[in-house]
């Protein structure tokens, strides 16, 4: 949901020197890893560990790696998901065109009605057959069912993680146990963050050298080994979203928060349960306060709402993200904080707080905390720091790097955006930024 940046560079180096030297050993002392067994496609240890994303995947062989891994998730499933599972990765054969139907090279499949599904395995066995590399697609042979293609993948799959194996030594070559306590709490805390990128809900911290975050793997280890290490695939993330909600499910085709985030694609907002004569009910100050008193919030809803002019692909992604870890449930705990960022918001749009602000930073002003006499406080660095919105909610809105540190601050500033930005007092104040 919260964009972050990506590792520094001290940390990747620091990293890439205690990991690299034993999975080397392990690989016959060899630079380059061969990750698909009969193939020539290798990567080499330096960007398997420390390659961003686009690098990754931009390397010869892995496409059809994951394509390979990510059939696994729904060999078990209809054969729809199956099927895009397979070609998203590796042919633009298989194309998802509505939430039930896809188009398998012009053959339309609607999984509700298993209208053509005969069709489309077939196209989907010979898709295999022409598009994966002979040593693979042998692996299909004599399939002609759903059961048949299932089980063709997982044998295939299972021939392909083989290649972690050195017989030699015994021991797996990309093994997660590699990763020792203090590296992984280094990496987790190389970051700085502050809450969960997934739901900006909790609170990550460091004490010592030690994190209370969990090292989350976007490409589960289990069903994508070749990552257990890479730096690419991991996230750090509170232990709510990492065990509860995602789980053993890949976030695969979720947000990468090293690339994108909700950002303002994306947004909370409160809406009054109503009937639509009453639409301006939410935003009476009145009302608002009677709400959070009463705590009568079943007659709001709290909702992640879509800009309409956000790209169909990152709109999948944020609804996958929503489902993946669970985010409108949990918000929906989260209405009395929301009623009372409106209710804030309201009394700051009609003048009362932005007044009483006021007076507090000339107190501060007159008890001697001016920068010069010659500088006005108002454009000073000081009410640079403390200016309303810090002041109204602790959250420092104002500046992007630090907007999103404290838990709930994108709900909040999503609520206070909207609910203040037609209000004549917010547009006003010079220092926010509109959407």
């Amino acid at each position: 949901m919260i964009k972050i940046d990506f590792f520094p560079p001290d940390m990747v180096k620091e990293y890439e020197d205690q990991i690299s030297e034993e999975i080397k050993k392990r690989n016959g002392n060899k630079n380059e890893i061969r990750f698909i067994p009969d193939m020539e496609y290798t990567i080499s240890i330096h960007d398997l560990l420390t390659a961003d994303s686009k690098k990754i995947l931009a390397i010869d062989g892995i496409p059809l790696y994951m394509s390979i891994c990510a059939s696994q998730k729904y060999i078990t499933t209809e054969v729809g998901e199956l099927l895009h599972a397979l070609s998203s990765k590796h042919s633009d054969k298989v194309n998802r065109i509505g939430r039930y139907k896809y188009n398998v090279d012009g053959i339309i499949y609607n999984s509700r009605t298993r209208k053509n599904e005969q069709i489309a395995i077939d196209k989907a066995i010979n898709l295999i057959k022409s598009e994966f590399p002979s040593p693979y697609a042998k692996f299909i042979d004599g399939s002609s069912t759903l059961m048949e293609l299932s089980n063709a993948l997982k044998k295939m799959y299972d021939y392909l993680i083989s290649a972690n194996f050195n017989n030699k030594q015994s021991k797996l070559i990309i093994d997660y146990s590699i990763l020792k306590g203090d590296i992984r709490h280094k990496i987790l805390n190389s970051l700085g963050l502050r809450t969960c990128p997934y739901c900006n809900r909790n609170y990550i911290t460091s004490y010592g050298e030690k994190s209370t975050a969990d090292l989350d793997h976007v490409y589960q280890k289990k069903q994508y080994p070749l990552f257990a290490l890479s730096l690419f695939n991991f996230v750090p993330s509170c232990s709510v979203c990492n065990s509860r909600m995602k789980n053993i499910h890949p976030a695969d085709d979720a947000l990468y928060p090293y690339e994108e985030g909700f950002e303002d694609d994306a947004r909370f907002e409160l809406k009054t349960t109503r009937k639509p004569y009453e639409k301006n009910f939410c935003e009476s100050t009145v009302h608002l306060f009677q709400a959070i008193r009463d705590t009568k919030f079943d007659e709001y809803d709290l909702k992640i709402v879509i800009d309409p002019k956000t790209p169909f692909s990152k709109k999948k992604k944020i609804e996958n993200s929503e489902k993946l870890f669970h985010l409108k449930e949990v918000y929906a705990n989260h209405k009395q904080d929301a009623l009372e960022a409106a209710f804030r918001t309201r009394v700051y749009c009609e003048g009362n707080y932005k007044r009483h602000c006021q007076r507090l930073l000339k107190r501060l002003e007159q008890a001697g905390m001016k920068m010069t006499a010659s500088v006005d406080l108002e454009a000073s660095m000081f009410a640079d720091i403390i200016d309303y919105e810090w002041l109204m909610f602790g959250i420092f809105f104002n500046d992007e790097k630090r907007r999103y540190e404290k838990p709930l601050s994108k709900m909040i500033y999503d609520i206070y955006i909207n609910l203040g930005k037609n209000n004549a007092v917010f547009k006003c104040n010079k220092k926010i930024h509109a959407r």
